[in-house]
């Protein structure tokens, strides 16, 4: 939870289109980092 925070806080302007897509790439980098450990 702490991780996707740091990465909404360093979210690019205008990389993504909307914020539901941001959301659900942040989602996905969580859940991968969760298997990984």
């Amino acid at each position: 939870m702490i991780l996707a925070g740091g990465f909404l806080n360093l979210r690019p302007e205008g990389w993504l289109h909307t914020e539901s897509e941001w959301i659900y790439v942040a989602d996905q980098v969580v859940v991968f980092h969760s298997y990984t450990l």
